[in-house]
């Protein structure tokens, strides 16, 4: 919230090509597309950042994060559960 209330939508007014083409899709389907990226990238700071910067709804980025993160960090929990089973720690 903190760089969303400084950046504002910082992103928006870029003239590159990229970041145009990039934010249309955000804007095209904001939910999925958060969810891919936090799917992919999980907290990334950097994502945070251009996420907040983006301009996109704070309903859609909580929707998006919610319905993204739950599969990355249960893989995380089933990977460390075999790998301390796996050391016989714990």
């Amino acid at each position: 919230l903190i760089i969303r209330v400084l950046g504002g939508d910082a992103l928006r007014v870029l003239k590159n090509r990229v970041a145009v083409r990039i934010l249309s899709g955000l804007d095209a389907h904001p939910i999925a597309s958060v969810a891919l990226l936090r799917i992919l990238f999980q907290t990334v700071p950097a994502l945070n950042y251009a996420l907040a910067m983006s301009g996109i709804k704070l309903r859609a980025y909580l929707v998006g994060t919610l319905v993204g993160l739950p599969a990355p960090i249960a893989l995380y929990c089933i990977f460390f559960d075999i790998l301390a089973a796996g050391l016989h720690v714990g």
